[in-house]
């Protein structure tokens, strides 16, 4: 998969691996560089996005656009909302797959620092109610991720049921 970036959406294959080989590439061809270019190849290598998302390999059709993912659409209107309404900036968002999590895990990453884990369970929705005594659902007891508030993994079905 491409990597994709939210804030416009636009394929973003420049990766910390891709960046590596062509440094690497660059001190090969070049032979012996100064101090000051080696610095800035450095600099580059370790750069760091603000904010970015790695996804397990089944959760690339939320994201991606061909495969009716509106992942992308929902970060940027988010941003878009926060800054018009609030006028808090959020850095663009990076999003990426990564074969190393499991393939429902998606991890939040702060400056490369991981600020939140979580895994989607398949097929089910994840059920968060805003009532002091929600109404009894059937499916496993979670806590969701952003706000630690009681939740539940229910069958699509379910939530579309006649209390």
């Amino acid at each position: 998969m491409r990597q994709r970036c939210a804030c416009s959406g636009h394929s973003r294959s420049d990766t910390f691996k891709s960046r590596r080989r062509r440094a690497a590439a660059a001190g090969e061809q070049g032979g012996q560089k100064t101090d000051g270019a080696q610095g800035e190849n450095l600099a580059e290598l370790l750069k760091t996005d603000d904010l970015s998302l790695e996804i397990g390999f089944q959760l690339i059709p939320l994201v991606d656009e061909a495969q009716g993912g509106r992942m992308l659409s929902r970060v940027r209107t988010v941003r878009r909302h926060l800054a018009g309404e609030m006028g808090f900036l959020i850095p663009p968002v990076h999003i990426s797959d990564n074969l190393r999590l499991k393939p429902r895990e998606y991890v939040v990453l702060l400056r490369g620092l991981e600020i939140g884990r979580w895994q989607v369970e398949a097929n089910h929705l994840l059920a968060v109610s805003n009532e002091a005594k929600p109404r009894p659902l059937e499916g496993r007891e979670v806590r969701e991720p952003a706000f630690g508030a009681m939740a539940r993994w229910i069958a699509p079905a379910t939530c579309c049921r006649p209390c």
